[in-house]
């Protein structure tokens, strides 16, 4: 295909790491029902402060992944680093919601105020050279 065929593009898909999501609004709580219910989940005993702090940690780990360009799945992700004290039978069938939990306790995220310009943008075709 080349690149200046417009009709050729069926689809572009959009990572919402910083490309549509913008700025994080904190929450009220620190996080702290999200993380209640993740420590309810696994049965993780100690203060919510403290596995915020753990999770923080954690964060370096899987940058290093994300450099390699190599994202690993959300039932290899919470027993290999988020959690790895938890048992994997217990993680792997709510990692999913775990990571919907642990996002959503960093904060209410909004849309990028770009975004509507960027898609005017794609609609129209005018990011291509003619």
């Amino acid at each position: 295909m080349n690149i200046t065929d417009k009709k050729d593009i069926k689809a572009i898909y959009f990572d919402q790491g910083g490309v549509v999501m913008g700025a994080r609004i904190p929450l009220p709580d620190e996080g702290e029902a999200n993380l209640n219910k993740i420590m309810n989940m696994t049965g993780i005993k100690e203060d919510f402060r403290e596995l915020k702090k753990g999770f923080l940690q954690v964060k370096i780990i899987i940058k290093m992944g994300m450099d390699s360009l190599i994202e690993c799945t959300a039932d290899k992700v919470w027993p290999q680093w988020m959690l790895p004290e938890v048992p994997k039978e217990i993680l792997i069938p709510i990692a999913e919601e775990l990571t919907l939990l642990h996002f959503e306790s960093k904060g209410r995220r909004t849309a990028d105020p770009n975004i509507r310009e960027v898609l005017i943008t794609l609609k129209n075709g005018d990011i291509l050279p003619a």
